[in-house]
């Protein structure tokens, strides 16, 4: 892998069920966009790094609890 990303997110449990995803992997993000997505044991290269484990990463989800009285 010699492509160098913005930013990598390691170590969370990727739950994507439009494209099949449940496990973990790692996420490259370069521009902003998400640009690949890697079986967690494969090496990736980022000027940054966040390690999300214990953590869920849900493409487009939103918060959408509110407090209404």
């Amino acid at each position: 892998m010699n492509t160098i990303f913005d930013t990598i997110l390691t170590g969370g449990r990727l739950l994507d069920p439009a494209q099949g995803l449940d496990g973990k992997y790692t996420i490259a993000i370069q521009d902003g966009l998400i640009a690949a997505i890697f079986p967690e044991s494969t090496a990736v290269q980022a000027a940054r790094q966040f390690d999300v484990s214990g953590r869920l990463v849900i493409p487009g989800m939103i918060d959408t609890h509110a407090h209404v009285f």
